[in-house]
């Protein structure tokens, strides 16, 4: 119970401990703690608060790469990078920023056998506050440049633009 309302999926608790998916929702739902469809799809762990404050080097780096890479799907809450899978290392690394594993990174082979890397975060508080900060769901043509941003981070934003 207290793994799962740290956001611990059913799935993998099944899994870790040797009982079925439903029944752990089950025994979640008589608490009261059952999460909602939107809530449920997230499998993976992160700091979804890291953007809570832009304060350091590698928050602005990321935040700049997320303008120019990413796509935030605020309307279902789910964020997805995708890159070249020769590029899946720096992917590793975002996730590692995110304090999620590498293997979260996952590498498909697209319809026209393009091989790419992708990691996909499932929360709607994490695609509302990118959001906020400028890095909109459907940004190609209407992103601006953060003018809020500290000075001192502007050349890591940049950077990671």
């Amino acid at each position: 119970i207290k793994l799962y309302s740290e956001g611990v999926s059913a799935k993998s608790l099944g899994k870790i401990y040797g009982i079925r998916k439903d029944k752990i929702q089950k025994m979640v739902e008589e608490r009261g703690l059952l999460r909602t469809l939107e809530e449920s799809r997230r499998t993976i762990l992160f700091n979804e608060n890291i953007f809570d404050k832009i304060d350091d080097k590698y928050k602005a780096y990321w935040l700049g790469f997320f303008y120019a890479d990413a796509y935030n799907s605020e309307t279902h809450g789910t964020f997805t990078l995708g890159l070249s899978a020769k590029d899946s290392d720096h992917l590793k690394i975002c996730a590692k920023f995110f304090g999620m594993s590498e293997d979260t990174v996952k590498e498909t082979i697209t319809k026209k056998g393009h091989k790419v890397a992708s990691l996909k975060i499932h929360s709607k508080k994490f695609c509302a506050r990118l959001s906020e900060l400028g890095c909109h769901q459907a940004k190609s043509f209407t992103i601006k440049y953060p003018l809020w941003l500290s000075p001192k981070l502007h050349n890591h934003f940049i950077r990671g633009m």
